[in-house]
């Protein structure tokens, strides 16, 4: 045979060889799409208007801990259904330093005052309401961003859709409800003193009873981390106040209890939570100290010393599961809203296999 033949289909080879190896992605796994591997679609809506309660919400606390810092304990001071700020004190005296404490927090405008000039209420403004809200939706999509990478989806899309709606695309997903669950938490923290007697006289055959406007009834439930089968539910009448919440951590991990051999999560804090978190426990030596994520009571232990050094711990029966999901969603922080499920649809692969084999017998 020609020796030339040779020489070009030896060639000929060494291109096609040398083709290959340049195309081919030998560093790392190609990532498939949703259309290609399948997984999850799905369309949430933030409530926005609850991102804006809970704002006012903490400007109450706030105002109400610069008060008691200027020695006014306020007759009253809470949160109305229009989200306005009622606040009265008990001398004219104490107005000017009420009003001057309001100021300083800023973002809020009096709205009326009683003849009387004990008794004030404030709103926030429109515009800055607004800035809340569009604010609320920008978080709420890089949260979720966080949340997603932790927990290890390969190329997902994470893009808002209209004024208050977020799109996620998950391709791949093997746990579709645990994904659903880590990534509506909305992951709220507070830490909250509990009312022993009113918690002891919680008869859980009867209904609720009734609460004054500054205590809550809320439930630690205990499951099986096996099973998951609730084991026990306690009820606790806790304060409304929130001593401290989770704006402040800066990690979350999970550790192991040595003495039960169980999963918790450790929390550390940045230095201002440090030094709140300190200032509580010095104060309340004794009492129980509530740690409630999202409405739940996941443990109330009581408080034997001032705890300084910026950390604190979350235990509860978790599973290995639940004790790295909730450290996820604390690292990445709270939702500044809940979000709604609008739309759910499971992709399967089989598009994506024929697309592949097509493309691989068409080579």
């Amino acid at each position: 045979m020609n020796k030339s033949f040779f020489w070009r289909f030896g060639l000929t080879g060494a291109v096609i060889v040398t083709a290959l190896y340049a195309a081919l992605p030998l560093d790392e796994k190609i990532h498939l799409g949703l259309d290609l591997q399948g997984g999850m679609h799905l369309v949430y809506e933030v409530q926005a208007e609850k991102a804006l309660e809970s704002r006012m919400s903490r400007m109450v606390e706030k105002i109400r801990g610069e008060l008691e810092n200027k020695g006014i304990t306020p007759v009253d001071l809470h949160l109305d259904d229009e989200l306005r700020i009622r606040l009265s004190v008990e001398q004219e005296g104490d107005v000017i330093a009420a009003k001057r404490v309001v100021a300083g927090i800023g973002a809020l405008k009096m709205v009326t005052a009683l003849s009387d000039g004990t008794a004030l209420t404030y709103a926030t403004s429109d515009e800055r309401g607004k800035e809340i809200k569009e604010h609320a939706v920008d978080q709420a999509l890089e949260t979720l961003r966080n949340r997603i990478d932790q927990f290890g989806v390969s190329e997902p899309t994470i893009q808002r859709q209209g004024s208050q709606r977020i799109l996620l695309q998950l391709p791949g997903v093997k746990e579709p409800e645990r994904a659903k669950s880590l990534i509506k938490t909305t992951a709220r923290l507070e830490f909250k003193l509990v009312d022993e007697r009113a918690s002891a006289a919680v008869d859980m055959a009867k209904p609720p009873p009734d609460l004054s406007a500054d205590r809550e009834l809320l439930y630690q439930y205990e499951r099986d981390p096996v099973t998951g089968q609730l084991t026990k539910k306690t009820p606790y009448v806790l304060e409304n106040r929130i001593l401290m919440g989770g704006e402040s951590i800066t990690d979350a991990d999970v550790q192991i209890d040595q003495q039960y051999n169980e999963p918790y999560v450790s929390l550390k804090f940045d230095s201002d939570g440090a030094k709140r978190f300190a200032e509580i426990t010095e104060k309340n030596v004794k009492r129980r100290l509530a740690i409630v994520l999202d409405g739940k009571v996941h443990s109330a232990p009581v408080i034997q010393e001032r705890i300084g050094g910026g950390s604190a711990s979350i235990s509860g029966r978790f599973s290995p599961e639940e004790a790295r999901d909730l450290a996820i969603v604390l690292r990445a922080g709270a939702l500044p809203a809940p979000l709604e499920l609008l739309e759910e649809r499971t992709v399967g692969p089989s598009l994506g296999a024929d697309s592949v084999a097509r493309g691989i017998k068409s080579i």
